[in-house]
């Protein structure tokens, strides 16, 4: 019965999946591991996914929205404008990475694992690595910033190195706090404003 493709027995799959595979890696976890603990058949896991590395790339695809679209609803709350919200990226880092299942960054660790540039995961993975940056860099631009795309990279190295810092020693502060000051100074370096320039 729990053969049948889509419903419940997908998203469990899913959803078991992406905890396994945030806490403990992807190359370390098997299929049999999956299947135990989504306590579903072998049968079932295959009807839905073709390969792991199926079910690794719906994996991604499904934590790539649903991180973008807390991160920004996070930036937009009570921001004035494109220098808050930049600023309030690294105040979501702070909280997240003071969770007491704090991980680390998913796609990090799957570019590590899948290290080949036309690995599909790699790309999948780096493709939601762009778009972060993307929405950063509308920001800068719509803030002022004299490079836009200068000051993006700038910032997303920030964030994704306080990600790897945190994640790596367990302790969030100072890394984060440390980030969010280099991010500022940069930021008011670049002229960054919440509403755009109107002198000439």
């Amino acid at each position: 019965m729990d053969g049948a493709r889509g419903g419940s027995v997908r998203e469990r799959i899913i959803e078991t999946a992406t905890e396994l595979f945030a806490h403990n890696g992807y190359h370390a976890v098997g299929i049999a591991r999956i299947v135990e603990e989504a306590k579903v058949s072998r049968v079932a896991l295959y009807n839905n996914f073709a390969s792991k590395e199926e079910l690794i790339l719906v994996v991604l695809r499904r934590r790539d929205e649903a991180v973008r679209n807390v991160i920004m609803r996070e930036a937009c709350k009570g921001a004035a404008g494109p220098r808050d919200r930049l600023l309030k990226l690294f105040d979501f880092l702070g909280a997240w990475s003071e969770q007491t299942d704090f991980t680390g960054c998913m796609f990090l660790n799957a570019v590590a694992e899948y290290h080949a540039l036309d690995d599909p995961i790699h790309r999948v993975a780096v493709e939601h690595k762009r778009l972060m940056l993307s929405y950063i860099e509308k920001q800068c631009r719509e803030g002022g910033a004299a490079d836009p795309s200068m000051l993006a990279h700038q910032l997303y190295v920030l964030f994704d190195g306080a990600i790897v810092q945190a994640h790596a020693t367990g302790e969030a502060d100072p890394r984060v706090a440390a980030a969010r000051a280099a991010a500022t100074a940069l930021i008011d370096q670049a002229g960054v404003r919440n509403k755009a320039r109107t002198d000439a």
